[in-house]
């Protein structure tokens, strides 16, 4: 699944603790993430995406930064040609 999000203000992340649903019974805890802005989107992560996620951001991240890095390089690299 793909999903491009853009124009919200922000992520809002919050703790949904294990509950019982008179629904489907018992609901694991879990990671809400909301994305508000012209619409209103959630991200529902289990405990354990949670955590995969996390370990992998700094990663993603570190790319992120490189790339930066790279591109200012470019850029004044250019300017002194």
């Amino acid at each position: 699944m793909r999903t491009i999000v853009s124009g919200f203000d922000g992520p809002e992340v919050a703790y949904m603790p294990r509950r019982v649903s008179e629904t489907v019974g018992t609901v694991s805890a879990s990671v809400d993430i909301g994305f508000a802005g012209n619409f209103d989107a959630r991200l529902h992560l289990s405990i354990e995406d949670a955590r995969s996620l996390a370990e992998q951001l700094p990663a993603v991240l570190a790319q992120h930064e490189a790339a930066e890095a790279a591109e200012s390089a470019a850029v004044v690299d250019s300017e002194a040609a």
